[in-house]
């Protein structure tokens, strides 16, 4: 008689974490995530290598998002009402705004938790995002489970604020939902 245990399902791979490529209409992923091994991180993070290795990181998935030629101001997450056709591999507008979305994988949730409090700065109020979030000037931080995650806006303007915003909540909520504090 076989056993009526539940299997339990295997985390997604770091890759697929990251938003898809029109995850927020009037921007697009620019060419293909990178994944970055732990053993090579300092080539991303030079200089803070060290300290996330400390608290267990395992790799590092980044991809970066601009805003796709002939795109509005506004921004819309893709399928909310109003928000048009999704923009896939749409031209990149020149102008420099870009959002970077890093998804540092650590071996459990303590690690990810704690370098999140290292680098969180003083905030007085926390985001609804994962398990804790905080907003800090054009960057978005917050964690959950075995996943630091990482959101920057270039510049800092409105638009691509809440394009970080609509990427940090669908990461969220895609794959950090029932996240808690230790």
């Amino acid at each position: 008689i076989a056993s009526a245990a539940p299997i339990a399902a295997a985390p997604p791979a770091l890759i697929e974490i990251l938003p898809p490529p029109d995850a927020v209409a009037g921007w697009t992923r620019v060419d293909e995530p990178q994944l970055v091994a732990a053993d090579a991180l300092w080539r991303h993070i030079d200089g803070a290598a060290e300290q996330y290795l400390l608290f267990g990181c395992t790799g590092l998935a980044v991809a970066y998002y601009a805003r796709a030629a002939g795109a509005e101001d506004g921004v819309a997450a893709v399928g909310d009402s109003g928000a048009g056709e999704a923009l896939g591999e749409a031209p990149v507008a020149p102008g420099g705004s870009e959002v970077s979305v890093e998804i540092y994988e650590m071996a459990d949730s303590l690690g990810s938790f704690g370098l999140y409090m290292l680098e969180r700065p003083r905030v007085e109020a926390c985001l609804p995002l994962g398990a804790q979030g905080h907003l800090a000037g054009g960057e978005i931080g917050f964690w959950g489970g075995r996943y630091y995650v990482k959101v920057r806006s270039q510049p800092d303007g409105e638009a691509e604020r809440d394009a970080a915003h609509a990427l940090a909540e669908r990461i969220a909520k895609d794959h950090l939902q029932g996240s808690e504090l230790p």
